[in-house]
């Protein structure tokens, strides 16, 4: 009889090895499923710290080391007359096609003026603005690439709370809007030799405790107990499975309807305005377009654009709807000719791209026009 027990008691241990296992093995996969919440999952990876300390920088999160002089994407036709400095994320940046597939490299070419590419994958409008104060060229003009989904950005801290698939895996200085001023709290990572505190549970928790993207994670999300298994044992993970289109709902925030996240991005770009202007430079802030912003705004759906368009409308900056101007030229055009705007990633292709410098060469000519005495 004792035998008998061991016998079930082995094999069940076994089985419930095995079932741990493999529930480590696939977690990503059911994890993702059941609306899981683990800051395990923010950790950084050996693999990934050996890449971030390349590119963490303590003033901007984090920074590509461009072999140019003044670190800007490297350009393969210059026209010695500055015209233009960008600044903004992957879509100023122009992921996914070449150097003088850009926007604004087909933009130089129609003005015969140079303009000067600092994107960035990944930033934030506040890391733009933080990037424009390193910049030491004085342009014309100063252009703040925004895509409609930056505004999410400048409420995180931690890159991976907001992305958690992100590449870039990296802390980042935070705006913050107080008594009327914008100020900065500075990256928490103080230098690439404490990087390694990625792999500290107990700091990543902290760093959530002012993160928007890690506090609304965990507030509707299951936090998993370990071993994994015993979970099946606990009410809260079955009702967590009959409801698992809530945590999705609740997590995908508007932030253009938060007054907190659109008070910072107003203060930015007038804080934007003013340091250009202090530079004898005035700015542009060019609206780029992801495919399902611009399929919104044809379908007349444009309350998160409208929000943006009423900052600059009431701050008195000079602003370029490249999600409208997209929307305008790509009206009664076939299905192909849409999906050859954007690449695989959802960033502009070289088409897109040229389609969105001939709208700035249009938006920027009676401006120049205006100033040319200056120019």
């Amino acid at each position: 009889m004792s035998k008998n027990l061991f016998t079930l008691f082995f094999s069940v241990l076994i089985s419930l090895v095995i079932f741990e296992g493999a529930l480590h093995a696939t977690k990503q996969f059911w994890a993702s499923r059941l609306g899981v919440f683990d800051p395990l999952d923010f950790i950084v990876s050996e693999a990934e710290l050996r890449k971030i300390k390349r590119d963490y920088d303590f003033e901007l999160g984090w920074k590509p080391k461009n072999r140019t002089k003044l670190g800007e994407r490297e350009i393969s036709e210059r026209f010695g007359r500055p015209l233009l400095t960008t600044f903004g994320d992957s879509f100023v940046y122009g992921d996914e096609v070449g150097g003088s597939e850009t926007w604004q490299s087909h933009l130089a070419k129609l003005f015969g003026r140079d303009v000067y590419n600092f994107g960035v994958a990944g930033y934030g409008t506040d890391q733009a603005l933080l990037r424009f104060r390193q910049d030491g060229l004085n342009a014309p003009f100063v252009g703040l690439g925004i895509t409609l989904e930056n505004i999410n950005r400048v409420m995180n801290t931690y890159r991976r709370f907001y992305s958690p698939k992100t590449g870039l895996p990296l802390t980042k200085p935070k705006a913050v809007f107080a008594d009327g001023q914008i100020s900065f709290n500075s990256n928490p990572i103080k230098s690439a030799d404490e990087l390694d505190r990625l792999r500290d549970l107990s700091f990543i928790e902290e760093l959530g405790k002012n993160d928007i993207w890690f506090s609304k994670r965990k507030a509707v999300s299951f936090i998993p107990k370990t071993p994994y298994f015993l979970n099946l044992f606990y009410s809260d993970f079955w009702q967590r499975t009959s409801e698992l289109k809530l945590a999705e709902a609740n997590f995908n925030l508007e932030l253009w309807q938060d007054p907190e996240a659109t008070k910072i991005m107003r203060a930015l770009l007038n804080q934007f305005s003013k340091d250009a202007a202090s530079r004898g430079s005035k700015l542009i802030v060019i609206i780029l377009p992801y495919r399902h912003d611009v399929d919104a705004a044809r379908a007349g759906k444009q309350e998160r654009l409208e929000e943006l368009l009423k900052i600059c409308r009431e701050e008195g900056l000079l602003c370029f709807n490249g999600i409208g101007y997209i929307a305008a030229e790509l009206a009664n055009k076939d299905e192909a000719t849409i999906d050859s705007i954007w690449a695989p990633g959802m960033h502009l292709t070289d088409k897109g791209n040229s389609l969105i410098a001939r709208g700035l060469y249009s938006f920027l000519q009676p401006i120049m026009e205006k100033r040319k005495h200056e120019l």
